[in-house]
């Protein structure tokens, strides 16, 4: 028995030291994944992390690029802006002398920067006080049902009741029978219609009509609203400059008629003192004259005495 303990021991021995050596090992390996697992949640992690960093970079990046977008949009946009009101102030300070020329060329030079395909310029006519109206002065692209229309009374029709107003008026949804835009390619009906009032501060002188096939966008509105308040300040000086070269006109005519008035006049009274002065002379001539008869009947009469008294002392000595 004990031969057998005293042969079994080493095996106990061995038997522990294998058990030993297992649990060393699945120690090592327990520690092992652990680091792995620990290893992989940090990667993990790290991923996730990488991944929300990434994600807020590509967000950052598109907020960039629409913000680049959006600032070159505005800046596309101011630039056409400015570009518009230097081209219309050059094209307004050369023909500014005269309205229908001006009102030609503006709606014309308009239609095309707008991308508009019809336009009218209505301007108040106040000539007669009794009778104010607004009156077509310029016309693109037209219907000939519009040109019969070339008087609206203020408060007729769109024109009238945006001039009265004096508000924008933006129509976006046209019926197609109001107007008939023809080209090489057929006939349409525009599907937006704008109106600006020609107004500065508290005047306002008539109103631009613009149609449009497309969406008009706010910033053309509010380029066309400025635009309107320098052509008011440019029409309303060149008719001032016509009314008072109108007055000026009629004075100098009326100082010309009361010239020639003086003048004929003058000559007149030079013609009556000249008769005047012929008269007295004439009379002077007739006194002298008389004064001369009276000397000389005078003198008659005392030679018709002295012969008589000759005669009557003949008489006397012949007795």
């Amino acid at each position: 028995m004990r031969l057998l303990l005293k042969n079994s021991l080493p095996l106990q021995l061995i038997l522990v030291s294998l058990i030993i050596a297992f649990l060393i090992v699945l120690v090592f390996l327990l520690v092992k994944n652990l680091k792995k697992s620990k290893v992989i949640r940090e990667k993990s992690l790290n991923e996730k992390k990488l991944e929300e960093q990434l994600q807020v970079l590509n967000e950052k990046m598109i907020m960039q690029k629409q913000e680049i977008r959006i600032r070159e949009r505005e800046e596309k946009e101011f630039n056409w802006y400015m570009s518009g009101l230097a081209k219309f102030s050059d094209l307004m300070y050369r023909h500014k002398n005269n309205i229908e020329t001006l009102s030609s060329k503006l709606l014309s030079s308009l239609v095309k920067y707008m991308e508009a395909q019809q336009g009218g310029i209505f301007l108040l006519n106040d000539e007669d006080e009794s009778n104010i109206f607004l009156e077509l002065t310029a016309t693109y692209a037209f219907s000939s049902e519009q040109l019969n229309h070339k008087k609206i009374a203020i408060g007729e029709g769109l024109p009238g009741t945006c001039f009265k107003d004096a508000e924008v008026l933006h129509i976006r949804e046209l019926p197609p029978s109001y107007s008939i835009i023809k080209s090489g390619l057929g006939e349409e009906s525009p599907s937006e219609l704008l109106l600006i009032p020609l107004k500065m501060d508290e005047i306002i002188i008539g109103v631009i009509e613009l149609a449009f096939f497309k969406k008009v966008k706010p910033n053309k509105i509010e380029f066309l609203t400025k635009l309107a308040e320098n052509i008011t300040s440019v029409i309303s000086t060149t008719r001032a400059q016509e009314k008072a070269e109108r007055v000026i006109s009629r004075i100098n005519e009326q100082t010309k008629t009361m010239t020639e008035n003086e003048e004929i006049m003058r000559q007149n009274i030079e013609e009556l003192e000249a008769t005047q002065e012929e008269a007295s002379r004439r009379e002077d001539e007739l006194i002298t004259l008389a004064e001369e008869s009276a000397t000389r009947e005078e003198q008659l009469q005392f030679e018709v005495e002295k012969l008589r008294e000759q005669l009557n002392g003949s008489k006397f000595n012949e007795e």
